[in-house]
């Protein structure tokens, strides 16, 4: 074949049609028309003209993992992906809370917070405490006109470990012409049981009511208040603001000839054993425990008392049967017997007030109001502050004298008091007029005849 017949060949092989019997070589793959020749966004709906890119199959995105035909591994029911499985642990978790939280409420308000049980524990507190500090007065008012004295108060500082304990008593009297007579008795105890006392304001007391007597006093007397004065003068010069120490010895010599002084030794070596071992305020806080005669109504922040009779009657009795008693009773060779029942008379009672801590249960301070209601002729008001120090230190005073100093000091007053009113004139010896060595019969015993 030439040349010219093989191209008119090929010519004619591409421009014929091929017939339905002829078979039709494969198509190549056409791309999909709206994706392939997007058309251009139409004005009226211009969201709905708008093709994806390349949208992703709905029935993938649709079916959830459970309703496919093969199961889904355990791992995807515990998803963290699959939130709505832990809503219903929340839901239990917030009502234990609020639960919780309520009953936490309840119980802290109806039980823990009742007026009541706040004034219980704050008293079992107080005598479970090792170290308390009391700073306050009380004060006795005379409503009655003709009375010459006005008012008495007592101001009383004290802080102690039960033992040791330290403190002062004030005693401040005013009359009805509003003039002030003051005395302040300090003490201190020891461990030991020695005892430390002293009197300040003695003189100026003395002065003021050697005063208000020498203008009062009927005529004829004037002599007498002289030939006192002077010894008693110097007798309280002696006194005023000096410590004096009472031993345990000195109370032995001083009893001698009775067992006072080791009774005393025993009382002193019973206390502390009890306190150091706790057995003591744990004694008295269970009896009380046991026995609360005291309950509570809040009123104005405060907290208002009132006794039970019944209660408090058999708090004494328990008491009076517990170990500490017994003991005591051993040292003084006693028996406790049967204690005086207590009478309260609620209408009569007064009105005592306790400051105490709502959340701590700490009693803080006392009031007593006591007013005049049935003309007995006196009225009482006091407030007491209590407090709790971390650290008390009680030391023995520093240049205190013995007590056996104070003695010899008492009997040369009686000496010149004798004299004074003996020997007016002043030319008394007590040496030479009424010495031992005078046919007086001196049999006078200091021990047998007079305080000590």
């Amino acid at each position: 074949m030439s040349k010219d017949e093989i191209g008119n060949t090929i010519d004619k092989m591409l421009t014929e049609t091929p017939t339905p019997d002829q078979p039709t070589p494969p198509a190549p793959p056409i791309p999909p028309q709206p994706i392939a020749q997007p058309q251009p966004p139409a004005p009226v709906e211009p969201p709905q003209i708008t093709p994806q890119p390349q949208p992703t199959p709905v029935p993938q995105q649709s079916a959830p993992p459970m309703m496919t035909a093969t199961p889904q591994p355990l791992t995807t029911v515990i998803s963290p992906n699959q939130p709505q499985k832990k809503l219903p642990l929340k839901i239990i978790s917030l009502a234990l809370v609020a639960v919780l939280l309520i009953g936490g409420i309840t119980w802290f308000f109806a039980y823990r917070q009742n007026p009541t049980r706040i004034v219980n524990n704050s008293i079992r507190k107080t005598i479970n405490s090792r170290r308390t500090a009391v700073v306050g007065n009380m004060t006795y008012s005379f409503t009655d006109q003709n009375s010459a004295i006005k008012s008495i108060s007592i101001e009383i500082q004290n802080e102690n470990k039960i033992l040791p304990s330290a403190g002062s008593t004030s005693l401040v009297m005013i009359d009805q012409n509003s003039k002030e007579y003051r005395l302040t008795l300090s003490e201190t105890i020891l461990k030991n049981g020695d005892i430390y006392i002293k009197i300040d304001d003695l003189k100026n007391a003395y002065d003021q009511l050697l005063e208000t007597m020498m203008s009062e006093i009927p005529a004829g007397f004037e002599e007498i208040i002289t030939g006192i004065e002077t010894p008693l003068t110097k007798l309280i010069g002696e006194i005023d603001g000096q410590w004096w120490r009472i031993s345990v010895s000195d109370i032995t010599e001083m009893a001698e000839g009775s067992d006072f002084g080791d009774q005393y030794g025993c009382i002193v070596n019973t206390v502390n054993r009890s306190i150091d071992n706790g057995t003591m305020p744990k004694e008295i806080a269970n009896i009380y425990k046991k026995n609360p005669f005291i309950t509570g109504k809040r009123q104005s922040g405060l907290y208002q008392l009132s006794i039970d009779e019944a209660k408090i009657n058999s708090a004494m009795r328990a008491l009076n049967d517990s170990q500490l008693t017994r003991e005591l009773a051993t040292c003084t060779n006693t028996t406790t017997g049967e204690p005086d029942r207590i009478t309260i008379d609620q209408a009569d009672f007064p009105e005592i007030l306790l400051n105490i801590n709502y959340f701590s249960h700490r009693l803080n301070s006392v009031q007593i109001n006591y007013p005049d209601r049935n003309q007995r002729g006196f009225s009482l008001s006091a407030q007491f502050d209590i407090t709790h120090p971390r650290n008390i230190n009680i030391q023995a005073p520093d240049n205190a004298r013995p007590i056996s100093d104070l003695r010899d000091i008492f009997t040369e007053l009686i000496s010149d008091l004798i004299g004074s009113f003996m020997f007016p004139d002043n030319d008394f010896d007590w040496d030479q007029d009424w010495g031992r060595d005078s046919d007086f019969d001196w049999d006078f015993d200091w021990d047998d005849d007079w305080l000590f």
